[in-house]
């Protein structure tokens, strides 16, 4: 006797995404803004060697 293998059943998407999603979202984004910030604000202490 053979056994049947069926495939598996397809799993629903959800259109509403899970309350994860939009903190990885925004500290995402809140890294990017952070990261160009530091890159476009001159540093406030410089040191001089000379």
């Amino acid at each position: 006797m053979a056994a049947s293998q069926a495939p598996p059943a397809p799993q629903s998407i959800s259109p509403i995404p899970e309350p994860p999603v939009y903190i990885m979202l925004l500290v995402g984004v809140g890294l990017l803004g952070l990261v160009a910030r530091r890159e476009t604000i001159p540093p406030i202490f410089k040191t001089d060697q000379d």
